[in-house]
């Protein structure tokens, strides 16, 4: 796949936690930053977007 040019708009991307729960953030929040941190995000950005949309 070849881009065209850049994105018109970026869409940001969130996970809705319930308000007053703070092991469920805090876990979701660790879980990403082992993700990111081993490489793992990236590859499954480049699998399914082509990119790494953490960029």
């Amino acid at each position: 796949m070849q881009p065209l040019g850049d994105p018109i708009y970026v869409d940001d991307i969130g996970i809705a936690v319930n308000k007053g729960n703070g092991e469920m953030l805090d876990r979701l929040n660790e879980a990403l930053a082992t993700i990111q941190e081993n490489g793992t995000y990236a590859e499954i950005s480049e699998q399914y977007f082509g990119r790494d949309i953490s960029q």
